[in-house]
């Protein structure tokens, strides 16, 4: 007998209980700011990196209170487990992308980069900031709407379906074209392809985080749209081209979204032949 779908593991419930929660979100994250207002003495530089990315502790601890309150969502805390978790995997196959599209970007002449300075407290700060504000994206993600969609309808479904909403979360982020929202909804599909291929958050987590911090605390480039006002390298040239975009950075383009989607489709296959060859040796 087929299982009766509850409303909100349904894509509609899903979308519904995803802004609720969003909305009650706001209430930690309002005291968060209130919180690191007197802080403004340390700079305005501090104070992009905590209203950019710290606030969004108040959406972690939202989601996590989500989970201990509701008995139907206490499995997913069982995502969190460290047990072969690949967070350091993630972290190195973020900066190599994004490494990879800034080279060809000034290779191609679409970018140059200058050296600033390397303002150490500033930079753990910031790895301390947007490793949260990533950890945000991906428990609201890749555990509650992954996990409630997997539940409703099946993996792929899931998998799909939510790197489609991860995506039209950032539609309203300055610059946004149809390229990048291609890219964002391919960068959404990455990180579940972790999930789905791995069963572990932490990957995901961590490519998340090496992504943003790479391109926009390291190179200072636009993240979806948002530049820094610290980095260790500015950008002090830069035109549209297929490998970047002055507005979007190259989260804009369609090297990106070649990249992105051919990673994904990489990491699908590398993990089902590397289960297809664990089966055989079990046998």
């Amino acid at each position: 007998m087929k299982k009766k779908r509850k409303f909100f593991e349904s894509i509609f419930g899903v979308v519904l209980a995803s802004f609720i929660i969003m909305f009650v979100a706001s209430i930690p994250m309002s005291i968060i700011y209130l919180l690191i207002t007197p802080l403004e003495f340390l700079g305005s530089e501090f104070m992009y990196i905590a209203e950019m990315y710290l606030l969004t502790l108040g959406g972690i601890i939202t989601y996590l209170l989500v989970m201990l309150i509701f008995k139907g969502n206490r499995y997913m805390l069982k995502k969190f487990s460290l047990k072969n978790n690949k967070l350091l995997h993630g972290i190195i196959l973020g900066f190599i992308l994004n490494t990879i599209c800034v080279i060809l970007a000034i290779i191609t002449g679409s970018l140059k980069l200058e050296f600033t300075t390397l303002k150490i407290p500033l930079l753990i700060f910031a790895v301390i900031a947007v490793f949260i504000q990533c950890a945000d994206e991906e428990i609201f993600c890749r555990i509650y709407m992954y996990q409630k969609l997997k539940s409703g309808y099946n993996a792929k479904v899931a998998l799909i379906a939510n790197s489609i909403i991860f995506g039209l979360l950032h539609i309203f982020n300055d610059g946004i074209t149809v390229i990048a929202m291609i890219s964002l909804i391919g960068f959404g599909l990455l990180m579940s392809m972790y999930v789905y291929c791995y069963d572990d958050i932490w990957g995901a987590i961590g490519l998340h985080f090496s992504w943003n911090f790479t391109q926009n605390i390291i190179y200072g480039m636009p993240n979806s749209g948002m530049l820094p006002l610290y980095s260790v390298f500015k950008v002090t040239e830069s035109s549209k081209s297929l490998v970047y975009d002055p507005i979007f950075g190259i989260e804009g383009t369609i090297f990106t979204v070649l990249i992105v989607y051919a990673t994904t489709a990489l990491i699908y296959f590398y993990s089902k032949k590397k289960k297809q060859k664990q089966e055989v040796e079990v046998i």
